[in-house]
């Protein structure tokens, strides 16, 4: 084998988007009967619909039978697409036309692939946007968004456009989280996934953008089917993850995302063409597409044993190479036919895509198996880069997108050429255009390249190729928190933070380390998440990037602390950080504690946050107590909401929880919650200094998971109105609460 790759390869870059197999049929959208007004009928108009025009009827498919196992997927309910489009609310003006702008210019910016084309975005997003309200929200926010970014500075935002964003973001997060009759199915909860990522992917706040990508890529991974049936959504999702994730991705010397490919859609049967040609462009992009996945094969699943010829991973690295070398064959002798002249006019630059594609993938594959070969020579790159140049600068082609060849292009240039005046030129054009592909900005990228140039220059970079991420890194040019990193259950997963589209989102702390219990403080911070103030969470802790320090509440609204295994045991664990959380509250910012949080508010093993006469102890040990154990269990609490309402006898989850002692009519602050078998205090709001200090001792952030574990119910089912109404409380000081003891309830 004449092959010499090296034992310790570099990991080998893909030059475009991956996509896997994609080339499954995409059936004709289904139509709804309008008006018989041309082209698009008044009545879809007015209501904010995009027309489809005819309902035509489709020849019953043919059953075959089929080898092979069927995908373990199962739909859980009848599929939205055969749901009858009707509004699910009287839009406004403003609504019909971010509405209508969506599906008729940002789908079709979307295009990933010859089959995530622009008629299977609308097939896979016009039909649930109008019969599930989230899904509608999170359309009319992203179609706002686009078109603020795509104004840019020559338009600025108005206030009217950011609350309308603003509002339409957090409506559908709030459909999602707080569905008493039913928890949305898993069609639903992907597909707003995939709305936010592209909207956080505006927005420029690409570590939320992943922590949502990485959220649906873990749904969708751990998705169990009650039944062996295939269900077409949810893998036409699992495509547009694997698609999306894949781009993401690209650069990453490890996979980061789990691997979804056994859930996407079974390619379909295609006519056989004749041997040694390819069909047309679609089928050629395809097979390009193909080759990215089996670079993420044998860079990230396959033994690195390059010293053996026979290792499984150089038979597959020989192998495509030949496939490449093949695909440019195959390529020219479809381009070289008289019949697609006319095409090769319309689609001139498609194909000059594709060349300077597969010339990347030359470059690539040669350069990993020869050093030698590596760099490209300067007079080469500069025509390369005239190719890239004609597209790049193109004012036709929209400014975002969810393919990253371009950026990836410019990119891989720098890296293989190492002529200065080449290296400038690409960094100048990657300025010259404000273009964002995904995650990827090209201003962003230009600024870290030129970075990378200086530290070249005074010997600070030797590596090959510099680290643009996703990665752990801190250098890297995109380094997602640690604490994005994270999933816990289902449901969490999917209330990935929503932001407010416009401003920076309060800051939360939550301490996460060892006076704290595994799953404690991420339901605290999906709680603060999914809240009307859409917080954006950072935990904290001794063996996280962060600790609990002046530096890391600087700027922060609340410090949180949850569930514990041993009171004074945690005290001692966290009484190094007391006057850094003091100094927080009393410059004005705002401590909430839940059952183990609570009692280290207390002055006794405590931080001392309360007001003088104030304490904390065990609800279980006080008279009159409807829970006499520790074991987890639910209790009754009278709860008075910001509204001024009161609900009696709402069931928590409760574990050995405080009661907060010496509240009395003179007391600053306010009562919240009273356990209702003995009236005693279960939460509180209370100054200290300019902030305030929120307690309470059952877990309004327990999900449903929590219920699950300790094998009890909750009579009323998993709630969260209580635990978001604790926070805006806390915000507030109480403001609509009642003060002290003045219901009349012991104060003792």
């Amino acid at each position: 084998m004449d092959l010499s790759i090296h034992a310790q390869r570099q990991r080998a870059f893909a030059p475009k988007a991956r996509t896997g197999c994609l080339t499954w049929s995409i059936s004709k959208k289904r139509h709804k009967k309008c008006g018989e007004e041309k082209p698009t009928c008044l009545r879809c108009k007015s209501g904010g619909y995009v027309c489809d025009g005819y309902e035509t009827k489709k020849p019953a498919p043919s059953v075959k039978s089929r080898t092979g196992p069927l995908p373990l997927l199962a739909a859980k309910r009848p599929l939205v697409a055969n749901t009858i489009r009707r509004p699910l609310i009287q839009a406004n003006t403003m609504e019909c036309n971010y509405y209508t702008y969506f599906f008729s210019d940002i789908i079709g910016h979307l295009e990933i692939s010859p089959s995530l084309n622009r008629e299977f975005w609308n097939k896979t997003i016009l039909a649930p946007s109008q019969s599930s309200m989230c899904i509608r929200h999170a359309v009319l926010a992203l179609g706002a968004t686009y078109h603020q970014y795509a104004a840019g500075t020559v338009q600025p935002s108005t206030a009217s456009l950011d609350r309308f964003i603003l509002w339409h973001y957090n409506e559908s997060i709030s459909k999602l989280a707080n569905s008493h009759d039913e928890e949305p199915d898993i069609s639903t909860i992907l597909t707003c996934c995939i709305l936010f990522i592209i909207l956080e992917c505006l927005r420029g706040d690409f570590e939320e953008a992943i922590r949502h990508l990485e959220s649906g890529i873990k749904i969708l991974s751990n998705h169990t089917p009650k039944m062996y049936l295939p269900n077409g959504q949810v893998q036409e999702l699992a495509t547009m993850f694997h698609a999306i994730s894949s781009q993401v991705a690209i650069f990453a010397e490890d996979r980061i995302f789990p691997d979804v490919t056994h859930l996407l859609m079974p390619p379909k049967r295609i006519k056989k063409g004749i041997q040694g040609e390819f069909r047309d462009l679609d089928e050629a992009e395809d097979v390009m597409n193909k080759f990215d996945d089996v670079i993420n094969e044998i860079s990230w699943d396959m033994e690195q044993d390059w010293d053996n010829e026979d290792s499984e991973c150089v038979i597959r690295w020989v192998k495509l190479r030949e496939e490449v070398r093949d695909w440019k064959t195959q390529f020219d002798v479809l381009i070289n036919k008289p019949a697609k002249k006319a095409q090769k006019e319309v689609q001139v630059e498609r194909i000059l895509n594709l060349r300077i594609q597969h010339k990347l993938w030359e470059v690539l594959l040669d350069g990993e198996c020869n050093e030698d070969e590596a760099d490209i020579d300067p007079t080469e790159c500069n025509l390369l880069l005239d190719q890239v140049e004609q597209l790049w600068c193109n004012p036709a082609n929209p400014r975002f997108g969810l393919k990253i060849d371009l950026t990836a292009a410019l990119y891989q240039l720098y890296v293989y050429c190492i002529d200065e005046q080449v290296r400038k030129r690409i960094i100048g054009l990657l300025r010259s255009q404000k273009r964002r592909e995904i995650i990827w900005d090209s201003g962003d990228l230009a600024d870290f390249l030129e970075k990378d140039m200086w530290q070249r220059a005074i010997g600070l970079q030797t590596e090959r190729w510099p680290d643009i991420g996703p990665s752990k890194d801190e250098g890297a040019l995109l380094s997602p928190h640690k604490s994005t990193m994270r999933f816990d259950s289902l449901f969490c997963a999917t209330m990935a933070t929503l932001s407010s589209a416009l401003c920076t989102r309060p800051k939360a702390v939550v301490y996460r380390g060892p006076a704290s219990s595994p799953g404690c403080p991420e339901a605290i911070g999906n709680l603060l998440e999914s809240s009307s103030y859409h917080f954006k969470v950072i935990y904290a802790g001794p063996n996280e990037s962060v600790d609990v320090t002046d530096e890391t509440l600087q700027g922060a609204a609340i410090y949180a602390h949850g569930g514990g295994p041993n009171w004074d045991k945690a005290y001692r664990q966290t009484k190094k950080y007391q006057r850094t959380i003091q100094k927080f509250v009393g410059n004005g910012g705002h401590y909430m504690g839940f059952c183990l949080g609570a009692y280290l508010a207390g002055p006794n093993d405590g931080y001392d946050l309360l007001p003088r006469g104030v304490e904390t102890d065990q609800e279980i040990e006080r008279r009159g107590a409807q829970v006499k154990d520790e074991d987890d269990t639910v209790i009754q609490v009278d709860w008075t909401f910001e509204s001024g309402k009161t609900d009696k006898k709402r069931w928590m989850y409760f574990q050995d929880g405080v009661v907060i002692k010496g509240l009395s009519a003179k007391t600053p602050g306010h009562v919240i919650g009273r356990y209702s078998y003995n009236g005693d205090v279960a939460s509180s709001v209370t100054p200290y200094g300019k902030g305030w200090v929120g307690l309470v001792g059952p877990h309004p952030e327990a999900d449903k998971t929590w219920y699950e574990d300790a094998e009890i119910e909750n009579p009323e089912g998993v709630r969260r109105d209580i635990g978001h109404d604790f926070i805006q409380a806390t915000m507030d000081g109480g403001s609509g609460k009642t003060k002290g003891t003045s219901d009349g309830c012991s104060p003792s």
